[in-house]
């Protein structure tokens, strides 16, 4: 078994609200570079929609995999996910199952990286806590884990912790 260090970065979900903005590339990559310089990671599970992102974490030098998935007729939008979902102007089974399959290998990590203003982000951590029965090392890029702050922005509950 490999250690793998797991990373979760979205531009079309969160990232494409005006209420919260995503963290740029460069502050993923000091996170992952911050772990793999602490506990001698050389391989990155990358999660993302952003191919600049894919580009980016090869330059480090570490092995990086990702699942080579044309996502931009899922996240290219400056709509929430929720609001696409309700207008249906996006395939939802494909947008689910792209989730559930980054979910699962989120949670098959070693160490984490991602953005706590997401919801997925924190469900792959608390995953890979059951998994190994303790938390692993992670790195927030925006703010502390937190457990669901519900707040009703006139569009539905948004958890802004």
């Amino acid at each position: 078994r490999h250690v793998v260090e797991t990373l979760h970065k979205r531009e079309g979900a969160a990232g494409a609200s005006a209420m919260s903005a995503c963290a740029d590339v460069e502050e993923y990559v000091t996170a992952a570079t911050t772990l793999r310089d602490r506990y001698g990671v050389s391989k990155v599970f990358l999660a993302t929609d952003d191919a600049g992102a894919v580009h980016r974490f090869k330059e480090t030098g570490m092995e990086v995999r990702y699942l080579d998935l044309d996502r931009s007729a899922l996240f290219n939008s400056s709509w929430l996910i929720e609001h696409r979902i309700a207008t249906q102007s996006i395939d939802t089974d494909t947008a689910a199952l792209s989730a559930f399959v980054d979910l699962l290998l989120l949670s098959e990590g070693d160490f984490f990286v991602g953005s706590f203003g997401g919801h997925l982000s924190r469900l792959a951590l608390e995953l890979m806590a059951a998994h190994k029965g303790f938390v692993p090392p992670y790195i927030s890029v925006d703010r502390a884990w937190c457990f669901e702050a519900m707040r009703d922005y006139g569009t539905g509950f948004i958890d802004f912790c």
